[in-house]
């Protein structure tokens, strides 16, 4: 499980648009963009903790739902 696919679960999950998330974030909608569909890297520490908080979860439960998330995909193969 991707960082980018992490996030496009709470995105959906929490009814959020990329381009609110982008305006809570103060970035651009791009950049939200090449991380859900994996153009980017990885954000950095403190961008992924600044997404966490926009979207009112921890960074450690979105941590825990890429591991969660990881290992199902894993035992389903």
């Amino acid at each position: 499980m991707t960082y980018g696919e992490v996030l496009s679960f709470y995105l959906e999950e929490l009814d959020v648009s990329q381009n609110e998330l982008a305006r809570r974030l103060k970035t651009n909608p791009s950049t939200i963009n090449a991380l859900v569909k994996g153009r980017a890297r990885n954000p950095t520490l403190k961008m992924a903790r600044d997404i966490a908080a926009a979207l009112g979860v921890s960074l450690q439960e979105m941590v825990d739902k890429m591991d969660m998330l990881g290992n199902d995909s894993q035992s389903t193969q």
